[in-house]
């Protein structure tokens, strides 16, 4: 078994391309991921090299996209994915350009779809490259488009879910721009397969951004696309934000629309030693799924109660009331110093 790190097997491979005479960088989510302090899944390569000459450099490769100058190269037990630097044009469906060529380091920077993803570095010479102003907006924890939002996002519309994601995950703030632009263009992603859509709605809802992830889905417009079903039941109409920053605040949402609604879901991130208290009406059944280390307490009529013993990490739970009458929705009481964020929708 190599007993090298990733991060030692991708510094590795960007020695032996800088080798060869090609130049060759780290870049995409594993840099912005390293700027932040977090150790990154896997890391990405750029460089000058072409496919076969990646190949040639490497003994074992997997020529995944040759037409996009993608090669997989296998080292130390592990998939790196190796690019060579190109430039994008001609998008026609949505989806993928109909036109690639080779080109350099700054095209295929400019070809990206966010400015923290566009960042390059060099580890061998500890070097950050930045054409496209990402440190900056890494610092001021803002998700922007390279480029005018409205081109990127038509380019491939997947970029709109992508860009909610990141701000979730992050926790990072979508700018102003580009957010107007995601909220105009947001019924194109009807565009985009399903199985797409649902990869990046599974990692939008994973633990413990996800009720972050359903408010900017909501926000934008995208949740009535890619849920239409929740639109269709009034999931505009509700009063609040569901931020709750005072220890015991309570928050009621209602129906201003004109279309009955029974069943709702609450998708709620707790910090450490946070609790909640949730309720419908009675009679309601209820149902819930949350993380082993939930500790409940006494069970109110129609909801529940329950705490993070903040054991180890924050958590995300989703509760479901269903079956409620007259339309009266739960009531929500988070109690706990610390800000975090709850969203009810109907459904």
């Amino acid at each position: 078994m190599d007993a090298r790190t990733l991060r030692e097997i991708a510094t590795d491979i960007v020695k032996r391309l800088h080798a060869a005479g090609f130049s060759a960088y780290w870049v995409g989510g594993c840099v912005r991921d390293f700027l932040l302090g977090r150790e990154p899944g896997d890391y990405d390569i750029v460089t000058g090299a072409l496919p076969d000459q990646i190949e040639a450099i490497f003994e074992r490769t997997i020529p995944v996209g040759r037409k996009f100058g993608v090669v997989v190269v296998l080292e130390g037990g592990r998939q790196f994915q190796v690019a060579t630097f190109r430039a994008e044009a001609d998008y026609r469906d949505g989806r993928r350009p109909e036109l690639v060529s080779f080109g350099n380091a700054t095209a295929d920077a400019l070809r990206r779809d966010f400015t923290v993803n566009g960042l390059f570095f060099d580890p061998v010479h500890n070097q950050i490259l930045d054409w496209v102003k990402g440190e900056a907006d890494l610092k001021a924890k803002l998700i922007r488009t390279i480029g005018a939002p409205e081109e990127r996002f038509g380019e491939d519309h997947l970029r709109m879910l992508r860009a909610v994601r990141l701000a979730a995950q992050l926790d990072f703030e979508i700018e102003a721009g580009t957010f107007r632009a995601l909220q105009v263009n947001a019924a194109k992603i009807r565009g985009i397969s399903a199985e797409r859509i649902r990869e990046e709605l599974v990692k939008l809802f994973s633990p413990p951004h996800a009720g972050r992830g359903l408010e900017l889905l909501r926000e934008s417009g995208l949740l009535a696309e890619v849920l239409p079903g929740n639109a269709d039941r009034g999931m505009a109409p509700y009063d609040g934000d569901f931020i709750w920053k005072d220890t015991g605040e309570t928050r009621r949402i209602k129906n201003t629309g004109t279309t009955p609604i029974t069943n709702y879901k609450a998708v709620f991130e707790l910090y450490q030693g946070q609790a909640i208290q949730a309720a419908g009406q009675a009679g309601a059944t209820f149902a819930e799924s949350g993380p082993l280390n939930t500790v409940k307490t006494a069970t109110p009529v129609g909801g529940l109660a329950l705490i993070n013993p903040g054991a180890t990490a924050d958590l995300s739970f989703v509760a479901s009331w269903d079956n409620l009458v007259n339309q009266r929705p739960p009531t929500v009481t988070l109690t706990g110093s610390t800000t975090r964020r709850c969203g009810i929708t109907p459904f």
